[in-house]
């Protein structure tokens, strides 16, 4: 009997469906991978739980969960950018062919399964650090004996694998049958051609969405990490970021120019001027002032502290130099006591540092912090940053920012002491000084006016451009006033001394038993030998008859101070230059290390 002949087009079976299959795979590889990084994210939240019982709060949680998913869809775009634009020519040409998808289908798989083993990777390193994986993670691979023993020490390294190993196989699975829902039908004898305009449009639509989630949003600019922080939980906060996203942002912060680490003088020699300056600053013998224990302490940034009534009732520091001309810098370097450091912004970072400094100490101490400002809380990363590092409450008030804070803390009935830092708004002088005074008499109302301690700050925001450096030392020099009249006598000191100075004073005041571990010193104690600040390109030195610029673009300079015309007499005493330039780059190079080890410290 004679064979028929069979044409094979007659066994092709005709798929119909609403997308394209090549891009209805594509997203099916995107919700897939949402799933499993929002199951890393919940095995954090669950590992948290354990460390943290109190901190369980299922609402935040599911907040989390929706903003991690912003941060989520952000990798995902980026990681199937190409596969999107093969899988669209795929489409529109018809192909057929089995060897053109599988190696498409296991690269897929290859590269979701390095982001879920960064995932995996972050689930220790978070409960460690309290901090999602980032580049400073990988600068720990250069030292080795340090990652031993962190492995060692952790037998949840081993749980981690586990659940690794165990999530990609049953992602392995699930790729394996969406393969077969999608990729699989369009090879014969499967028949999955769509109408070219069916194509294009369905491709214009995913290409357009793509390119959104790759921004991350749809302002003018695209997500960073302090879009992150909607609470006032530092974990929670976290909790919404992906370790992918902090891994390549943090990255790409390292590679910028404005990023880079400042060589200003050897590392060794640092160390050992900034050793032998703070030789005995700790000495509790030094500082005989002290303030009741558990006083509330209120830091106010205002136009002037050249307030009368409150300078005659007030002990005044009056020979306190600003960090910078940047208000961001002297909010860090007052709270933290960490100097600028030349063009680096000390907050706008996708890493952010345990910082010991005033808000995290009184924490430690039983303090409930708040923040108060008359900006948005996302400027410059302020929220992201402060929430990180002991601030519970950060208030944002554009009108009466004196009126809000009272409120504020008479509504907290709690009987634990608070700490309060205020960003007012940048009035005349004569307003801003109607406005403390008007806040001290109101204040004075309530019974826990009677033990706080006001600091009142010079707030100094002067920008930086070509006619407005630091050698215009004026603009940053003003006085800090102290004001505790139960505690406190009137007086004045004319201590040298900077705004990072200002935490350490306070708190040695509160605790004779602090311990220092920030670049501060007491101003009540041993006195610096010189002041010194920095801006994008200088670094300034001064004491009480000469002034040190060191300029990265330019020569430096040693003027004279308060002269009115500036010569430049660094060739008459060449030795007083050097010995200038050595202690200010000195303080900022040795600044710059101990910032890169807080990086690398458990919380």
């Amino acid at each position: 009997m004679k064979k028929k002949n069979i044409n094979t087009t007659e066994l092709n079976q005709k798929v119909k469906s609403l997308f394209p299959l090549q891009l209805q795979y594509i997203f099916g590889v995107y919700f897939l991978g949402l799933v499993f990084f929002c199951f890393f994210r919940l095995m954090i939240f669950i590992l948290h739980c354990f460390t943290s019982f109190s901190d369980i709060n299922l609402a935040l949680m599911i907040r989390s969960i929706f903003v991690g998913i912003r941060y989520d869809t952000v990798v995902s775009c980026y990681a199937l950018l190409p596969f999107i634009i093969i899988m669209i020519i795929a489409s529109l040409f018809n192909i057929r062919k089995r060897y053109f998808y599988r190696p498409i289908h296991w690269i897929v798989i290859l590269v979701y399964s390095l982001c879920f083993l960064i995932s995996a990777i972050d689930l220790p390193y978070y409960l460690y650090f309290s901090n999602h994986f980032n580049i400073v993670a990988l600068l720990l691979v250069n030292s080795p004996k340090f990652l031993l023993n962190l492995i060692i020490q952790n037998p949840i390294y081993l749980l981690v694998g586990v659940l690794y190993l165990l999530s990609v196989a049953a992602y392995l699975w699930l790729m394996y049958c969406l393969y077969n829902a999608t990729l699989f039908k369009t090879i014969p004898p499967y028949d999955a051609k769509q109408k070219t305009l069916k194509v294009v449009l369905s491709s214009l639509l995913i290409v357009v969405l793509c390119f959104a989630g790759m921004r991350g949003t749809i302002s003018k600019e695209t997500i960073k990490t302090s879009d992150a922080f909607f609470s006032n939980s530092a974990f929670f906060n976290q909790l919404g970021l992906s370790p992918t996203f902090t891994l390549v942002e943090s990255w790409n912060e390292s590679k910028k120019i404005e990023n880079q680490p400042v060589n200003l003088i050897n590392d060794i020699t640092a160390k050992q001027i900034v050793d032998q300056e703070f030789i005995n600053r700790d000495d509790i013998t030094a500082n005989r002032l002290s303030i009741p224990e558990n006083s509330n302490i209120i830091l106010v940034f205002v136009k002037t502290t050249n307030i009368p009534n409150i300078m005659n009732k007030s002990l005044v520091f009056n020979n306190i130099y600003a960090s910078s001309l940047l208000y961001y810098n002297n909010l860090y370097s007052t709270l933290f006591s960490y100097p600028s450091i030349l063009n680096h912004h000390p907050m706008r970072k996708s890493v952010i540092e345990n910082m010991k400094g005033l808000p995290d100490v009184l924490k430690q101490k039983g303090y409930r912090n708040y923040y108060f400002s008359f900006q948005d809380r996302q400027i410059d990363n302020i929220a992201g940053y402060l929430y990180n590092n002991g601030i519970d409450e950060i208030v944002e008030e554009k009108g009466d920012i004196y009126g809000k804070m009272i409120e504020t803390l008479n509504k907290d009935n709690s009987q634990e002491p608070f700490f309060a830092c205020v960003l007012t708004a940048d009035k005349t002088i004569n307003q801003s000084n109607k406005d403390v005074n008007r806040f001290i008499n109101k204040a004075k109302r309530y019974s826990w006016s009677k033990k706080t301690l006001f600091v009142f700050i010079p707030y100094i925001n002067e920008g930086v451009n070509q006619e407005n450096n630091l050698s215009e030392i004026d603009k940053i020099k003003g006085n800090v006033l102290f004001y505790y009249p139960k505690a406190l006598a009137k007086g004045t000191n004319n201590t040298l001394g900077l705004q990072i100075d200002i935490a350490p004073t306070i708190l040695s005041m509160l605790d004779k038993s602090y311990k220092n571990e920030t670049m501060g010193m007491n101003l009540l104690g041993k006195s610096r030998e010189y002041a010194y600040f920095s801006t994008k390109d200088e670094v300034v030195v001064i004491d009480s008859s000469y002034q040190y610029v060191f300029r990265l673009k330019g020569k430096e300079s040693l003027y004279k101070m308060n002269e009115e015309k500036k010569v430049n007499y660094i060739l008459l005493y060449p030795d007083k230059a050097q010995q200038m330039k050595t202690y200010g780059l000195s303080m900022l190079q040795n600044a710059q290390y101990r910032l890169t080890q807080i990086q690398i410290q458990k919380k």
